[in-house]
């Protein structure tokens, strides 16, 4: 019924306008979400870019690729076990923390506390918030700071018992160990050993930082720049990008709490550990190549190609699209 004091709207009228407009702001928070998501990819992406170039430029000044840590004796006969993100950070504009590391004492020692827990902003993703969430490891009284990228050793497990090829200068149970991805705990690579290409080699992608949890140490260790151990600082490609399997990691180093971050922790036998690539976007995750390139692959990506990409000489023939 019209007001007779002239044209008005009725109460059906109102509500229709209503639901538009509600309608309308919910396509626009949408249209804005998605274009900052789409922001915070680019970033990652430009984070990985640069990182792949650090890594080169790592390869062009020493004739050899990053360790996925190193195992040089320290001044005490220990292992140093420092991270290939430590030993890329003077080619990542980051020389006032590289002066701050120790390198001749080990990552865990009290004199390279300072280092580990600092946040270095190439290494994070915006998607994640990684920011302040540092891990503190109880035993060593040690904090480290969270990151979003991990290098690839490989498309199985951590480590597995030498078969011929490169053999690594890392020893288990009095076995000489490798993998068959370009980062090995322990000794180097080369770009000549990447025989599938290196546009068909990934070195490095996304994973999600850990939240506080409880476990032996207290915290998940996942997403941990200078952190020597599966799911810090390397991943594999065993199981497919944001999979529900769980990741096999060290005892006390992972927890279930996070939905995203499903894991296991049975063994100390690094032969079985595996952790997968993960992140924050919606549907997949970014991958450094070994030329450089970064490409978004899918979580339903072929876990077959999937594994193929993080193997350095399977022969394995790459689809053009992957």
């Amino acid at each position: 019924m019209r007001s007779r004091n002239g044209p008005g709207f009725t109460l059906v009228e109102l509500l229709v306008v209503i639901a538009i407009i509600g309608i309308l702001i919910a396509l626009l928070l949408a249209a804005v979400q998605a274009a900052r998501e789409a922001a915070r990819r680019m970033q990652c992406i430009n984070n990985l870019k640069q990182i792949g170039l650090a890594i080169l430029n790592f390869e062009s000044s020493y004739g050899k690729l990053p360790v996925g840590w190193t195992s040089e004796p320290d001044i005490n006969g220990a292992i140093t076990q420092h991270t290939a993100f430590a030993q890329i950070l003077p080619f990542i504009e980051q020389d006032t923390l590289d002066d701050l590391f120790q390198y001749e004492y080990r990552t865990l020692d009290d004199m390279n506390r300072e280092p580990t827990a600092t946040e270095v902003p190439s290494y994070q993703c915006p998607s994640d918030n990684a920011q302040g969430r540092k891990w503190h490891h109880d035993v060593y009284n040690h904090f480290f700071a969270r990151a979003n990228s991990a290098v690839c050793c490989g498309s199985d497990t951590m480590v597995r018992e030498s078969e011929g090829g490169i053999v690594v200068t890392m020893f288990r149970n009095g076995k000489e160990v490798d993998n068959d991805g370009t980062f090995c705990p322990g000794g180097p690579r080369k770009m000549a050993d990447l025989c599938d290409g290196t546009s068909n080699t990934v070195l490095a992608a996304e994973v999600v930082a850990g939240r506080d949890a409880e476990g032996a140490y207290g915290y998940d260790a996942r997403g941990l720049w200078a952190w020597p151990n599966m799911g810090g600082c390397i991943y594999t490609h065993r199981t497919t990008p944001n999979t529900s399997t769980p990741d096999n990691m060290h005892p006390g180093e992972c927890s279930s709490q996070d939905a995203m971050l499903p894991c296991v922790a049975p063994t100390s036998s690094q032969d079985e550990h595996y952790a997968a690539a993960r992140s924050r976007h919606p549907g997949g995750v970014n991958a450094l190549f070994g030329d450089g390139h970064v490409s978004f692959f899918s979580d339903t990506v072929d876990a077959t190609v999937w594994q193929w990409l993080g193997a350095i000489d399977d022969g394995n023939p790459i689809p053009m699209e992957h």
